[in-house]
């Protein structure tokens, strides 16, 4: 749908129209010397000389129809249902579309679409395509502060391939930016893209399609908005010091927010290695998780699910750390819930301090096998809120399933 109403020229069955588009309907007023012919020869029947009664219905036979559009001098391409059932009114049409490609006059193919919305922003950062460069005599002085735009090559991904419908796609995301000279705007706006290449089509149902199904795409990631988080990235314990470049090179290389979590001895042990990694991971903009499994094993248990988890965890000090707004806690507690409280309290002091601050921490919480996941959450959100009064409620649970929830190691 479309906020403004194009109008313009087409030919529908050989006849040259007028149109009006409003974004769905598209209204074909036919010239005046043609709208007899139309009434009587396309929309009535002839039952005896002088008797007319309605036709057969009239029908679209073609996969689209092309105009030219008066406000924009572009080319208007309407995609039709063929066999779609047309609308009249006296000797005006009505013709229901599923959607249009606005081009260039000359252009007879397309080979490249672009899509954005709110939630590219999230899953491809615009903040990649420029960085802040500080002069404290400009700034002091003049109030100046220059921000330097990075080239395409480093705000785009690599290109991925995949098949739609029997054809070669590359898909990869970049980052663009529209600028304002008016007041009510942002004298520049960036923008994340998704792009997909193909070779050049005419077949525009085909465009229509593969612009459906990355909408659908677009329109499942919405709900999540702000609440996007960054990717997770889990260390063995093999991974030490020694490998902390092959962690630079990927970072560099994912270009995603991310969040590590390391679990070799070196890395908690307030030695030289855990401060190049803290400095490496500050320097990147990323965070480094906050692993604390003090109350699983402070728990004595014989249940498999206890001794499961407890073989799988790695025994490390917790390491609170906020490198970015965006600090990641992960606790994993014990089946009995108000056994973890002790080793709850100091995370409700350290969140609600972040919080305070202006950021925006997640808290991961887990059981040994998870089903009781959802009621440590509820029982620390209880106690956060009592420490931050006014936090917002979480939302009701479903009835709990039987069947068992996926964990993280």
């Amino acid at each position: 749908m479309t906020d403004n109403t194009y109008s313009g020229t087409l030919k529908f069955k050989d006849v040259d129209f007028v149109f009006v588009f409003d974004g769905s309907e598209l209204v074909l007023i036919p010239p005046k010397e043609r709208k007899n012919d139309i009434m009587w020869g396309w929309l009535k029947k002839e039952i005896c000389p002088g008797v007319y009664t309605s036709g057969d219905p009239l029908t679209v036979d073609v996969p689209y129809l092309d105009g030219f559009c008066n406000e924009t001098s572009k080319r208007l391409i309407f995609l039709t249902r063929e066999e779609s059932t047309v609308g009249s009114r006296n000797s005006t049409l009505y013709i229901n579309v599923a959607g249009y490609l606005e081009c260039s006059p000359n252009t007879n193919g397309f080979c490249r679409m672009t899509l954005s919305g709110r939630a590219l922003n999230y899953i491809h950062p615009v903040n990649r395509a420029f960085s802040q460069v500080f002069d404290s005599d400009d700034l002091t002085e003049k109030g100046i502060i220059s921000i330097r735009t990075n080239g395409f090559d480093r705000t785009s991904t690599v290109k991925r391939a995949f098949r739609f419908e029997g054809r070669d796609i590359a898909a990869y995301f970049s980052v663009g930016w529209t600028c304002s000279m008016k007041i009510s705007t942002p004298p520049i706006t960036l923008n994340s893209s998704m792009i997909f290449e193909f070779d050049e089509t005419d077949d525009y149902w085909f465009f229509y399609r593969l612009w459906h199904a990355a909408e659908d795409f677009l329109q499942l990631l919405q709900p999540l908005g702000v609440r996007v988080a960054p990717f997770w990235l889990q260390l063995p314990a093999s991974f030490g010091p020694q490998r902390l470049a092959e962690l630079v090179s990927f970072i560099d290389a994912l270009q995603r927010p991310l969040a590590v979590e390391v679990r070799h001895p070196e890395f908690f042990a307030r030695g030289d290695a855990e401060r190049l990694l803290n400095r490496l991971l500050m320097d990147r903009g990323v965070e480094r998780i906050c692993l604390d499994p003090r109350a699983l094993f402070s728990c004595t248990s014989t249940d498999p699910a206890v001794l499961h988890a407890q073989s799988k965890k790695p025994k490390v000090p917790p390491r609170p750390a906020a490198f970015t707004q965006f600090p990641q806690v992960r606790f994993i507690g014990r089946p009995e819930l108000e056994a973890n409280d002790p080793y709850l309290l100091p995370w409700i002091e350290k969140v609600a301090g972040w919080i305070e601050e202006g950021r925006t921490p997640y808290v991961f919480l887990h059981t040994p096998d998870n089903h009781r996941a959802p009621e440590l959450a509820r029982r620390f959100h209880q106690q956060l809120s009592e420490r931050l009064p006014g936090l917002p409620a979480l939302p009701e649970l479903h009835p709990p399933q039987s069947r068992e929830q996926l964990g993280l190691l």
